[in-house]
């Protein structure tokens, strides 16, 4: 077993001793009794472990060894989670539903999303990755590139990196070097990510070998 398997197993051992260690809920309560032992995607943020489950999210602090989880109890819109994104500069988590909703947690708030949930487009709107790229959040979907603003809380955009700017899966989204890389179903194809409009499939070309 890997280094990185071990810690996400040794976690979410932890968090099972303490949810069950953990003093009882007031009398008209709730209390959830939720699997935390399948890790979808952890990531480090300073002293903190961040992982996202398919029925919530924990941090567990090293520095203290604390614990602090989220679940539709504690705020959570959904159940049913996809994937996860941390911001690398920030101390926002989105998590992404296998719906299409979207929550941002930002401290001990937790703000929603449900645009691309509940809009009429039509097509596959199922969201395969996500990628936070300055203050927005990337979204890969089946129907291409979902620009999200979180501080707003909207879509603002959307990009099609096809060869013809039709729909398109796009399987995760990588950036390097002042180039966006998409994983997407005609292969791989970039496009600067500054200095063009990249909802003009024509900014998207084959990646170079």
């Amino acid at each position: 077993m890997s280094p990185g398997r071990k810690l996400v197993h040794l976690l979410c051992c932890l968090l099972a001793t303490e949810a069950i260690c953990q003093s009882p809920p007031p009398i008209g309560a709730w209390r959830e009794y939720l699997p935390f032992n399948n890790a979808l995607r952890t990531a480090l943020r300073g002293q903190k472990v961040l992982c996202a489950t398919p029925y919530g999210f924990f941090s567990y602090d090293r520095t203290d060894r604390s614990f602090a989880r989220l679940t539709r109890v504690e705020g959570l819109s959904e159940v049913r989670v996809r994937t996860m994104a941390a911001e690398p500069t920030g101390a926002r988590v989105a998590l992404v539903y296998r719906n299409g909703n979207v929550d941002i947690i930002d401290g001990d708030r937790v703000r929603n999303i449900p645009d691309l949930m509940v809009s009429r487009v039509s097509g596959d709107k199922t969201v395969l990755s996500a990628l936070w790229r300055g203050s927005d959040l990337l979204l890969s979907t089946g129907l291409g590139i979902v620009v999200m603003d979180p501080d707003r809380r909207e879509v603002r955009d959307t990009w099609r990196p096809s060869s013809d700017g039709s729909a398109i899966a796009v399987r995760s989204l990588a950036w390097r070097d002042g180039v966006y890389y998409a994983a997407t179903a005609e292969g791989l194809r970039q496009a600067p990510s500054s200095g063009a409009n990249l909802a003009d499939y024509r900014n998207w070309r084959p990646a170079s070998t």
